[in-house]
Formats: C-alpha cells, sequence, structure tokens
C-alpha cells in the first residue's frame, strides 16, 4: 500500500506522465487492476487522451471510472444492488411530498413551498448535508450551537425537520448518490477489483470528507495510488498560507491526504515533481503569465506580448462577433483548426447560447458544454398548460397558453380564430367550454364568426383535455393517489401521440439543419417517461390535494437536464469556466470578464445565506465554502482556465450590459496590465477582422431608408380605392406618423375585440346615448334648458340601458363590476345633460341639430380619384341676429382633452375647425341669403366635477359650471350677450375675429389638401411625432410591428417646436404673403413669356 503525489504546475504534464505510467504498468503487471478515477464529465475525454497515448490505441485492463461509476462497479460485483439511487429528480419529488406531509411543523419554510426552486434549494442543502457527513441526529447540536440567531435556528429547525422526514423515508428501498460514497467505503475491502489494484486520481481540485473517508478506504485496500495535484513547484507545500494563497486548495488536499495515509500506516512515496512547463514552449508570455499570475511578486513582462489580447466590445452580443471573427481569421489564415480553439465564460448563461447562434450564422462548427432545462419545451408545456386549465377551471390564460403549446392537434390559425371568438365574447370556465356557442358577433370587418367551425374547434380541445379533465372530476374526496392522475396525465399524452409529435419536430429542426436542437427534442420524451417510472415507483400509492400534483410534477421537471455530444469532432468548444475541461487547445477566448462576473458576484442565493454560513463557520460546522473562499477558488479556477492554451488567449469584457447598463471591466484586466505594461487593448474602433464576419440584418444599424417606404401608385390604388371617404381621425393619424396610417388604413390591421369595458367603450356609449337623448328632445319639443329633474332622469335612465344592452355583445350585462360602470355612464350623462341646460339658459344660442353628418369633397389635384371628407359632429347651436346666422359647434370628450392652436397648425388636431368649416357649409344650405358667422368651437368634457358641498346649491352649481365650461375657440367681435359666460374662460389669443376664423379655416383646408395627395400618393413614412415629452408610439398598437425605438442609432422622432399663440398668427399670415408673393412671381414670369 502506497501513495504517490505527482505535482506541478499547470502545463507541466502531470496527466500525460501519470496516463503513461498506468499505461506502460498495464503491459507489464497483467495481473492487476487498473483503475482511473476522474470527475464525471471528464471520463470520455479521458478515455480518449489514454487510447491516443497507448501505442496499439487500445486500453486492457485499465478502466476510466468516476466515484459514481467505481460504486456502481463494486455494488455489481458483490450484489450489492438492491437499493434504488436517488438522483437529484427523486430527491426533489420525496422531499417535495415529506414537506407537505409536514407542512404544519415548518416555520419558516411554510410560506415559500410553492414558490418556484424552492424544493431544489431544500434539495441541495440536504445534498451539502450529506456530502459533509452531517447527519440528522447532527442537526440539534449545531441549533443549539446558533440559538442565538433565531432566524437561521427557524431554518435549521426547518431542515432537521425535512432531513429526517426524508433519511426516513428513504432508508428502506434508496439510496441517495452522496450516501453512495459512504456505502461504498464500507465495502471496498471487500472487492476483487479493488484489492492489490492500481488507482490513479487525476482532474480533481479537491474532496469532500465523504470522498476523503472513501480516499482512506482506496489507500488501505489498493496495491498503489496516484494523485495528481496542480501547485508550482517552487510552492512550500507543507506551509499553509490561508484561503489567500492561489495553492492553497492544493495544500489541503496535500495535507488531508498525508494526515490519511498516516492514520492508515500507508507509506507515501516521494514526490514526484514536473517542473517543465512544456505547453509553453511557443509562447514565452503564456509562461510568463502561469509563473506569475496572482503570485505577487513585482515581476513584469518586459516585451510588447504577441500572442495575448485584449478586446473590450460595446455589448456581450459585439464581444462574441469579435470572438467569431478573429476564429474566421485564425483558422482561414493561420491554419488553426476548430478542435483547436475554446471559448469560456463564467457566465455561460448569457454568453453560451449567444455564442452558439453567432458561430452559427458564419458557419463556425461549436459545442456548448452544459445541461440545459427542458421546462420551455413543447411536450413539458403541453402537460403543465394542460394540467393548469384543469386546475384553474378553463381559465381564457390557462386554455390559451394550452393551444399555443405548439405540439396540439389544434394549428395557430385555428387557434387565433377560437382565441377572437372567446375575447369577443368573454368564454372562459369549464362549463362555457362544453356547451355549444351560439353567440355570435360582428367582427370590425362587418362579417359574422362561423359558429360551425368555432363549435368543431371547441369539440377538438375538450376532447383533448379528456383524460385529464376525467380524471380531476371523477376523483371523489379532497385527496388521490399519485398514481391515479399520473396515469391520466400520460393517457393524456398518448392520446395525443406527443412522442410522434415530438419525433416529427425534430425532423424539421434536422432539415433546417438545427441538429443540436433536434437531438435535445428526440432526448425529451424518454425522460419524461422515466420521470412517469420514477414519481410511481416512488409516490404512486401516496394520497395528495389534487392541487398538489403539478407541484410535485414540476419539481421533477426542473431537475431534468438534457446535455449533447459535439456534432463534428471539428469545433469549437464553447463551456463554464468550473465546469468545462480544457484539452491540447491552443487558443482560447475567455469572454465576459467583468466586474460582477469575474469574480462572480455573490447573489446571495439559497436557504443558507452567506452570514449563515459564517456564522456555521464560527461554531465548527464545516460546509461548502462561503462567499470570500469561493472567491479565491475562482481565482484557481482562473489560473487553471487561462494557462490552457498553448499559443494564444484572448481576454474579452463589454462596456454594457444586455441590458444596456453600464459595466466595469474585471480587477483581472487590470492585473493583466500590471504583468503586461505593453498590453495594449482593441476596441470594435480598431477591429480589423471583421471582414470575416456575417452579421444579420437584425443586428446592423438602422438606416434612414429603412423609415422610408414609399408605395407606387398602383399599390396605393389598390390599398386606398379610386373613391376615397376619410375621416379627420384618419387626417390625423396620418400627421401623426405615416406608417401608423399605412397599416390602418391601408393594410387594415385592427386590434382585437375584446369582452371587457375601456375608456373607449364608456365614450361610445355615453355619445350614442346623448345622440338618442338629444333626438328625443327635437321630437317631443322639449328643450335642455326647461327639462325637470324627474323627466331627465326618466330620459337619461332608460336611453342609456337601451344603448348599454345593445352594445358590445352584452358586455355591459355580465358582471356586477360592469353594471356599476353603466351607472357611473348614467352619472355623466345626467350630469352632461344637466349641464347642457344650464348653459343654454345663460345664452341665446339654442341646439339646432345633433349628430349632424357631412360629406365634404376634397381636393381635386389627386388624378381621377373622387375624395370626400366625412364626418358627423355631435351638436350645432344657432343663433339668429338680423341677417347673421352664428354658429357654434360642441364636440363632446370624455378625456381631459384641450384646444391647442399649435397642434391645430400643425395638422395634428384639426378636429373641430375642420368641424366649423363642415358646420358652415350645411349652414349655408340650410339659410341661404344669410350671413353665416363663426360664432366658437368648442370642447365639451364630459365629467361629473368634485366641489365643496358646504356652500349653497347655487354657489354649488356655479363652480359645477365654472369646471364644465367650454374650451376651444372663440369670435371675440361676436355681441356677449348672444354668448354668455359659457366660454368666458377662452381668452388671449384663442378669442379671435372673424377674419381670424377664416384664415384658420384657410389653411386647414390646405392642410387637408396636402395630407390627402401624400396619403393617396403611397407616403408610408415611419415619421412619429414628437412633442412636449409625449409622442405618437406612446400608445401606438403598431409599435411592435414597425420596430422604431428611439435609442436605436439612426432613429429619430419628427419634433414640433411648442408655438405660443401669437406665434401660430404670426406664421399663419405670413405663410399667406409668401404664397401670394409666389403666385405673383408666377404671375410675372408668365405675362413676360407672353410678351
Amino acid at each position: 500500500m502506497s501513495l504517490h503525489f505527482i505535482l506541478g504546475s499547470s502545463g507541466s504534464g502531470k496527466s500525460e506522465l501519470l496516463y503513461k505510467s498506468i499505461i506502460k504498468a498495464s503491459g507489464e503487471q497483467k495481473d492487476r487492476n487498473f483503475l482511473v478515477i476522474v470527475p464525471e464529465q471528464y471520463t470520455m475525454a479521458t478515455q480518449k487522451k489514454l487510447v491516443q497515448l497507448h501505442p496499439g490505441h487500445s486500453i486492457i485492463r485499465t478502466d476510466i471510472l468516476s466515484f459514481q461509476r467505481l460504486a456502481s462497479r463494486v455494488f455489481a460485483e458483490l450484489g450489492l444492488e438492491g437499493q434504488t439511487i436517488l438522483d437529484d429528480t427523486g430527491k426533489n419529488l420525496i422531499i417535495r411530498k415529506v414537506m407537505e406531509n409536514h407542512r404544519k411543523e415548518l416555520r419558516a419554510f411554510a410560506g415559500n413551498l410553492d414558490k418556484t426552486g424552492f424544493v431544489s434549494e431544500v434539495k441541495s442543502v440536504i445534498s451539502e448535508l450529506l456530502q459533509y457527513a452531517i447527519a440528522p441526529d447532527d442537526m440539534p447540536q449545531i441549533i443549539t450551537a446558533v440559538a442565538g440567531n433565531g432566524a437561521l435556528a427557524d431554518k435549521l429547525t426547518d431542515i432537521e425537520v425535512v432531513y429526517h422526514a426524508f433519511m426516513e423515508y428513504t432508508e428502506r428501498d434508496y439510496i441517495t448518490s452522496e450516501s453512495l460514497l459512504s456505502l461504498l467505503a464500507q465495502h471496498v475491502h471487500e472487492s476483487e477489483l479493488i484489492k492489490g489494484s492500481v488507482i490513479a486520481i487525476d482532474g480533481f481540485t479537491g474532496f469532500t470528507p465523504v470522498q476523503y473517508g472513501l480516499l482512506a478506504r482506496l489507500l488501505e485496500t489498493a496495491a498503489e495510488v496516484y494523485v495528481t495535484v496542480t501547485i508550482d513547484s517552487n510552492e512550500h507545500i507543507n506551509v499553509q498560507d490561508g484561503p489567500e494563497s492561489l495553492f492553497a486548495m492544493s495544500k489541503e488536499t496535500i495535507s488531508s491526504l498525508l494526515r490519511i495515509a498516516d492514520e492508515s500506516h500507508v507509506e507515501v512515496a516521494p514526490y514526484t515533481l514536473c517542473e517543465h512547463t512544456y505547453r509553453f514552449d511557443r509562447a514565452p508570455e503564456l509562461a510568463f503569465l502561469e509563473q506569475n499570475m496572482f503570485r505577487y511578486n513585482g515581476r513584469v513582462y518586459r516585451d510588447e506580448p504577441e500572442n495575448i489580447e485584449i478586446y473590450c466590445g460595446i455589448t456581450p452580443k459585439e464581444e462574441l462577433q469579435f470572438i467569431a471573427a478573429e476564429i474566421l481569421r485564425l483558422t482561414r489564415e493561420q491554419g488553426i483548426r476548430y478542435r483547436d480553439i475554446a471559448v469560456v465564460s463564467a457566465d455561460i448563461e448569457t454568453y453560451g447560447m449567444l455564442a452558439a447562434n453567432i458561430f452559427e450564422q458564419n458557419d463556425i462548427p461549436a459545442f456548448v458544454d452544459y445541461k440545459r432545462n427542458i421546462m420551455n419545451n413543447p411536450m413539458i408545456e403541453f402537460m403543465r398548460s394542460g394540467i393548469a386549465v384543469i386546475e384553474s377551471g378553463y381559465s381564457y390564460e390557462s386554455m390559451f397558453r394550452f393551444l399555443r403549446s405548439g405540439i396540439t392537434a389544434i394549428t395557430p390559425n385555428e387557434t387565433d380564430l377560437l382565441e377572437n371568438y372567446c375575447l369577443a365574447l368573454g368564454i372562459r370556465g369549464r362549463k362555457r367550454w362544453y356547451s355549444q356557442w351560439d353567440r355570435n358577433y360582428i367582427k370590425k370587418n362587418r362579417e359574422k364568426a362561423d359558429l360551425t367551425q368555432l363549435n368543431e374547434l371547441r369539440y377538438r380541445t375538450v376532447k383533448i383535455l379528456e383524460p385529464l379533465d376525467r380524471a380531476y372530476t371523477a376523483a371523489s374526496g379532497t385527496t388521490v393517489s399519485v398514481g391515479e392522475l399520473l396515469e391520466a396525465l400520460y393517457e393524456f399524452v398518448a392520446a395525443s401521440d406527443i412522442e410522434h409529435k415530438m419525433n416529427e419536430l425534430a425532423d424539421r429542426l434536422e432539415l433546417n439543419e438545427e441538429n443540436a436542437l433536434a437531438s435535445q427534442y428526440r432526448q425529451i420524451y424518454p425522460k419524461v417517461m422515466a420521470l412517469f417510472d420514477e414519481i410511481y415507483s416512488l409516490l404512486g400509492e401516496e394520497k395528495i390535494k389534487r392541487k398538489e400534483f403539478a407541484r410535485l410534477l414540476d419539481s421533477g421537471l426542473e431537475e431534468i437536464k438534457v446535455g449533447l455530444i459535439p456534432p463534428t469532432a471539428d469545433c469549437v468548444l464553447i463551456g463554464d469556466m468550473q465546469r468545462t475541461r480544457l484539452d491540447n487547445i491552443k487558443v482560447l477566448f475567455f469572454a465576459g470578464v467583468n466586474d460582477g462576473i469575474v469574480p462572480k458576484k455573490s447573489e446571495n442565493k439559497g436557504i443558507l445565506s452567506e452570514l449563515d454560513r459564517y456564522i456555521l463557520e464560527n461554531a465548527s460546522v464545516t460546509l461548502s465554502p462561503d462567499a470570500r473562499k469561493k472567491a479565491f477558488i475562482e481565482r484557481f479556477y482562473l489560473y487553471m482556465n487561462l494557462t490552457k492554451p498553448s499559443w494564444k488567449l484572448y481576454l474579452t469584457y463589454a462596456a454594457r450590459g444586455i441590458d444596456a447598463r453600464e459595466r466595469r471591466p474585471s480587477y483581472f484586466v487590470r492585473t493583466m496590465y500590471k504583468l503586461y505594461p505593453k498590453l495594449s487593448m482593441r476596441t470594435c474602433d480598431n477591429m480589423n477582422n471583421d471582414m470575416w464576419l456575417t452579421i444579420p440584418k437584425a443586428d446592423k444599424e438602422w438606416n434612414i431608408k429603412d423609415s422610408q417606404i414609399n408605395l407606387v401608385q398602383a399599390a396605393a390604388d389598390a390599398l386606398y380605392g379610386t373613391d376615397v371617404r376619410e375621416s379627420v381621425t384618419r387626417l390625423e393619424q396620418f400627421a401623426s406618423c405615416e406608417f401608423a396610417h399605412f397599416l390602418m388604413y391601408g393594410l387594415g390591421l385592427d386590434e382585437r375585440d375584446v369582452y371587457t369595458i375601456s375608456a373607449s367603450d364608456t365614450g361610445s356609449i355615453l355619445h350614442k346615448s346623448m345622440e338618442c337623448i338629444s333626438s328625443e328632445v327635437i321630437r317631443s319639443g322639449m328643450s335642455f334648458a326647461d327639462m325637470k329633474d324627474e323627466q331627465r332622469h326618466e330620459i337619461v335612465g332608460r336611453v342609456v340601458d337601451t344603448v348599454a344592452a345593445e352594445y358590445g355583445n352584452a358586455v355591459f350585462k355580465d358582471s356586477s363590476r360592469n353594471e356599476y360602470m353603466i351607472e357611473k355612464v348614467k352619472e355623466l350623462t345626467q350630469r352632461t345633460v344637466w349641464a347642457i341646460g344650464r348653459q343654454l339658459e345663460q345664452e341665446q344660442f339654442v341646439p339646432e341639430s345633433f349628430e349632424v353628418r357631412f360629406s365634404l369633397p376634397m381636393n381635386e389635384s389627386v388624378g381621377k380619384r373622387k375624395v370626400e371628407l366625412v364626418g358627423s359632429i355631435d351638436r350645432i347651436d344657432v343663433c339668429e341676429d338680423g341677417d347673421n346666422i352664428y354658429i357654434k359647434i360642441i364636440d363632446y370628450k370624455t378625456g381631459n382633452e384641450k384646444f391647442s392652436l399649435y397642434k391645430t397648425y400643425y395638422g395634428l388636431r384639426i378636429q373641430l375647425m375642420t368641424y366649423m368649416i363642415a358646420a358652415m357649409e350645411h349652414e349655408k344650405k340650410l339659410h341661404p341669403g344669410k350671413n353665416i358667422v363663426p360664432a366658437g368651437a368648442f370642447y365639451y368634457v364630459v365629467d361629473d366635477p368634485i366641489v365643496d358641498r358646504q356652500d349653497s346649491r347655487e354657489k354649488v352649481e356655479k363652480k359645477i359650471l365654472a369646471q364644465l365650461s367650454y374650451d376651444g375657440i372663440v369670435n371675440g367681435q361676436m355681441p356677449q350677450e348672444l354668448m354668455g359666460s359659457s366660454a368666458d374662460s377662452i381668452k388671449g389669443d384663442k378669442n379671435i375675429t372673424a377674419g381670424q376664423f377664416a384664415r384658420l379655416s384657410e389653411h386647414i383646408t390646405d392642410t387637408m389638401d396636402l395630407m390627402t395627395d401624400n396619403m393617396l400618393n403611397g407616403n408610408a413614412y415611419i415619421n412619429p411625432v414628437a412633442d412636449s415629452g409625449k409622442d405618437s408610439c406612446e400608445y401606438c398598437p403598431y409599435r411592435s410591428v414597425c420596430g422604431f425605438y428611439s435609442d436605436i442609432p439612426g432613429n429619430s422622432y419628427r419634433r414640433v417646436r411648442h408655438l405660443k399663440d401669437n406665434e401660430v398668427w404670426e406664421r399663419l399670415y405670413m405663410d399667406r404673403e409668401q404664397e401670394e408673393m409666389a403666385d405673383g412671381k408666377e404671375l410675372d414670369s408668365t405675362t413676360e413669356e407672353g410678351n
């Protein structure tokens, strides 16, 4: 029995020396077994390495194993395979079950059981306790030791409850992977495989207490044990320098093994030192890095390093685009093979798939070395959303989450039809899905829904869910066995032929050359079936509440990970700094060298916080390292990774994260500059390798040409027609953004009907109600001013009820809340009718017409088209004074609309003035020979203002009327007594003359003509307007279509200047003078030509 250490720094050839020794000894000592023990993820690579080194390229009597595989071999040999080994999935399932059983006993954990991932956190703590040989019976002593910290004591008390219950549940039939090594240690001396064998242990940076216990038994049983340890040959091996030393873990490993050897009376052979770092013979800069990294000896590299580069990208994506371009350059110019290149990062979640996508775009074969979670896979979503449908009682959200899982028999187009119908009519709940749909609705294109097709789709949908629905509804009592629900779930999956569908999806992915994803899809179904078997085996007879089944299933699914094999031998390896093993690489790209990534920021996740671990350490409880020690350990992994390349090293970092927030470079970048004072940094500004790179169009900078969409005349004619009826709203939309107008009126893109009440619905009801009330007032010969309170209440209540009953598929009768909204509409309408009466009492105007529909011919310069401007004026009031007919128009608004003169000037708000133009044309026809004079154009904001009721009724009403006064533009030359006090609040440059009315009307007409010309000529630019901190994109439903965002380079709003009212009038008259001058010049030139 002897212990052999092979010591040396990274790149000194320790592993190769060990493997060659094993190969030689296995050829000479044919009566011995040779076991090479490496970490689980290194077994295949180690086997490949041994085969390559063997002269015959084969290995005999040499097994490459992990500790777990060694246990399986020994147990098979000794017939100890009775107990089932629990993997992480099994542990999760059992812990979920025991926590539910003991929920009432838990103090700190009870409120967290239903949180995603919490059970996995508890499982991690229990696994850690098992790894560090802390038994359930040790917990009371630990709790007593930390009793002064109540929160920690509560956590440990809950852990003790769960730990005890878990061990009791598993002690007879199951064994955890952590306990596996303890059991192996008990039986090592019985194994013929191990007796007298030669054991080589390679690739470990340290061991857990359980592993040390096993190593003690191996030392006692095997003939020889070889252990490689990475440590500088100049280090004092027997001197402990503390955790801050680079090789502290290595020294701890050697010290612990020496102590075990001493206790077991095992001979320790002289150390084998590998002192020369052969790996860096071609790269002296890298040799210097290995010898001086984190040594703090003051040495610097005097020359300019040729084989080390630092690159700063703008974002992680740009950083990886540089890496891709550099890989292409190295392979094409330097003859480097893809397999000689690796990309590692301490943030593989961010950089892994992003790198894979960019490499794929550039035809760089790559393999991402990490296990993938399956929770977003279509099959998993199919099962989880199906259960959610049943548990939620067929809610809208769960139902369409299920239908959009991507693997049901309902196509996406059919799902859209179902969703449109359910949204429009508020379909939700099991009863509605199991009943015939007989209500119809008028879609925005004026077509009715096809109820026959919809009912056929409804039937097919509930038929898919039938196995689950039957199991949940048939189960009697408050609990049901896990096995029953699992059988129903299997029937649900099998009835939909999910296995075949997953294979079809994988086939399609392979046709698209997405082989990695296809391989992932092919693994899902077998793994899920294995999970079903495991759940049935562990918990099949257990009774649970039905709602617990989904959480139990999730606990198992969360632990399933799928791994992939490299698509080809010649590919770039993308891996994690701590997990990925790098062998024989020439070029290493270390990406994401940012603060918070290197060193990794402590996120204080998990059941036990960093403070908890510190307290436990002071109580002599040994667990996994705390944040401080992890930072020192991370330096060792950094050393191990950065000394892997034999020729060239790249360090890259990003100035901003994927969230666009500024990020700082890691401290290690500064360390490198101290070691290499002449080291230069490259940026995207001096990047000279982008000639190799293919950048997708979506990643390119926005070009202004992308926003310049101008339809050819034939396309514009096809979309808009030759007989065009346009509205003021349409023109205002065109003025705000031409592209939004094109989508709405050209392509006819509409938002879907939703069975709910919005502010626009309330406004529509109110407008329609006012129209009906006004018509009734005129027909009956009543007036608003003379209407009694009882009369007003009766008319308003009756009309609003009638309008609401006919509106929006009876949505106002669907719930108590919606019926309450009707009452609010009645109150608003009551207040509006009352205010109209009080305002009309104060003036000599009388309502002449309500909801006046008009049609105005537009400019004839648009070719052969016939263009009409159509609309409806809420109310026209008139006052006759001799030959003058004064008219005012009222537009009811339910929002906080204010008249803006400068927005009217720019064409953004032209409604009031357009209505005034139309009203004057209307009145000229009604009163031929009379002088039609504009009195005012006003918004009346429908509101029920709150005032102080302590005043007298008269004062209260006066205050209310003051808040409900008109807002708009008024003719200040009109006799004051005609208008009364309703427009007293309109002063300044909005109190204008009849001439100004005419000039503003003329400008609006010209503006509408110009917009109509541009519109019908096909203008569809992405040109949103921004004004006073607001922009036309804010509530635009088409924002996701155009992709316009002001923070994208090249994007900018059309910003209009906020003009004062007097500046608007100056511009209006200045525009007229310029037009007259232009007309004069044209006339002069024509006259001159005639002469």
